[in-house]
């Protein structure tokens, strides 16, 4: 039987239709195999970084690369790694790595639509690293890393909808300054959860001992930008801080508010 005469030629939608997709696959391997470096040196003019961050080296491709710079005097590496185009009902699928000299967190970015995305994270923490700006600003130092075990964020137009983590520390001394001097204990095994109320649109830091769930030391950020930090007797407690009064270990001993982001 002789073969229908179409049968032996693409007909014109279909050139077209494969002319196109040529063309978007060609687009899009010479998109992703633009020297990072290029890309940096002619897009920086139109980029604003923060203070105190600087970029030194830009190398690799826009679909695995790395970046190297100074973060307020510390030393920082990012990388970067396109996994492909479409995952999980998103586009863009990127794994990444952020490093120091001691510290480290990896992790994964999704594009979900337009201001919307997903980010995943974990790692570990130096805290002796950053020693320098924990005590410019009166805080505690402990011993030791902190691991970040998960931590989760999700974007949709804009607004965060999702922030869920937890990071542990495996115990030892701590110090803060006190009067003149500093003042230092032992602590058991600790862990930090971070909550967002979906009701109330509040992302909650709860820290507590690795055995119970009760906070010594709670940090709301609410929708207006407010903060309120509080400290319970618990925490006192666990350090051997006396306190006058038959405050018990749930109530509030110390109570701060103020503003740290815009209204909204």
């Amino acid at each position: 039987m002789a073969a229908h005469p179409e049968s032996r030629f693409l007909r014109p939608g279909k050139v077209i239709a494969l002319l196109v997709l040529a063309l978007l696959v060609y687009a899009v391997a010479l998109v992703v195999w633009v020297p990072a470096g290029w890309a940096w040196h002619m897009g920086r003019g139109a980029i604003e970084l923060p203070p105190g961050v600087q970029v030194e080296r830009v190398s690799g491709q826009l679909w695995n690369g790395a970046i190297q710079g100074q973060v307020m005097g510390h030393s920082v590496q990012a990388g970067w790694q396109l996994e492909g185009l479409f995952a999980d009902g998103g586009f863009l699928p990127l794994s990444w790595q952020l490093q120091t000299p001691a510290s480290r967190l990896e992790g994964a970015l999704l594009v979900t639509g337009r201001k919307s995305g997903k980010v995943s994270a974990r790692g570990r923490i130096n805290v002796a690293e950053f020693s320098r700006e924990i005590r410019r600003s009166g805080g505690a130092m402990i011993d030791g890393d902190i691991s970040v075990d998960r931590l989760n964020a999700a974007l949709k137009d804009g607004r965060l909808t999702e922030l869920a983590g937890l990071a542990t520390w495996p115990g030892g001394e701590v110090s803060w300054p006190q009067g003149g001097g500093r003042q230092s204990a032992t602590l058991p095994p600790m862990q930090a959860r971070l909550v967002r109320d979906p009701g109330a649109g509040q992302v909650d830091l709860l820290i507590s001992s690795a055995s119970s769930p009760d906070p010594v030391i709670a940090a709301t950020l609410q929708p207006d930008g407010m903060m309120r930090i509080e400290l319970f007797k618990r925490m006192l407690d666990m350090v051997n801080q006396p306190w006058s009064g038959s405050a018990s270990p749930g109530d509030v001993v110390f109570s701060v508010r103020q503003r740290v982001l815009p209204a909204g």
